[in-house]
């Protein structure tokens, strides 16, 4: 089954998210999308590109990264929609592979080399005419030299990871159309049912002693941070943390559906 997307290029867009999600709810009604619909919006420049929190925003100069949103059904591809977020990682991390990058995907959604952010991923769900769609953004740096005061990141609640481009690791300067073609070739195609084994050797953090925070934090709550041990990924891709115990001979495992990984012990 080949997938045809529809693009849509802009020099400059508030966030390639939220152009996506203005376009395909302006379908509704009109019986124009279907099971085999996906639609790829991508922008040289955003003015207000998103993170996963309100306090976070992912800034990059014009033309310096690939910005790009692709809205599909995932049962087009196989994939449940919970374990979209993890699987665009395992794409991307892929794709990083063929130009000699050895990445690490950062439950639930960032990409590391060399312990530093090169790219993160944002996803959401859309209903339109009883189908669901995923709207994934991704954000990956291409060619930056230099990041002005390593403001990568901005959230005043969690440690931040130093920020990196493909350039920076590679000294390989590679268009982001090229990373584009890279990414929608292995994405838009039928996700084979061992991935999310797979996925295990990507994963920043497993098998060791972690701090986690549970929950969506913002500024006005304070993150529980737990510590405890990074088991894996359950098969609706929450979280699996081995909790730390004294004296306890079967430690609880506990899955988590939303927080974040903040750091390996």
């Amino acid at each position: 089954m080949e997938i045809m997307p529809t693009f849509f290029h802009f020099k400059e867009c508030s966030s390639t998210m939220e152009e996506a999600k203005k376009y395909i709810l302006s379908l509704k009604g009109t019986n124009t999308v279907g099971q085999k619909s996906c639609f790829v919006f991508v922008s040289d420049h955003q003015t207000s590109g998103r993170g996963r929190f309100d306090t976070r925003k992912w800034s990059s100069p014009p033309n310096m990264s690939l910005l790009v949103t692709i809205l599909l059904p995932p049962d087009l591809i196989g994939i449940k929609p919970a374990l979209f977020p993890l699987y665009a990682g395992y794409i991307l991390a892929k794709v990083l592979e063929d130009y000699a990058v050895m990445p690490k995907i950062k439950w639930p959604n960032d990409l590391l080399c060399n312990g530093k952010k090169i790219s993160g991923i944002l996803c959401e769900q859309l209903l339109v005419d009883e189908i669901n769609f995923i709207s994934c953004g991704i954000g990956l740096n291409l060619v930056q030299t230099e990041f002005a005061g390593a403001d990568f990141l901005t959230d005043k609640n969690r440690p931040k990871f130093k920020p990196t481009s493909l350039f920076m690791e590679t000294g390989k300067r590679v268009s982001s159309q090229e990373i584009l073609n890279h990414i929608l070739k292995l994405l838009l195609t039928p996700a084979s049912i061992n991935w999310l084994e797979d996925l295990t050797a990507y994963l920043y953090g497993i098998n060791c002693n972690v701090e986690f925070a549970t929950g969506l934090c913002d500024e006005a709550r304070k993150a529980n941070i737990i510590e405890g041990k990074y088991v894996g990924i359950s098969s609706s891709g929450g979280i699996l943390i081995e909790e730390n115990s004294l004296g306890c001979k079967n430690p609880t495992v506990t899955e988590y559906s939303s927080g974040e990984l903040v750091k390996i012990l």
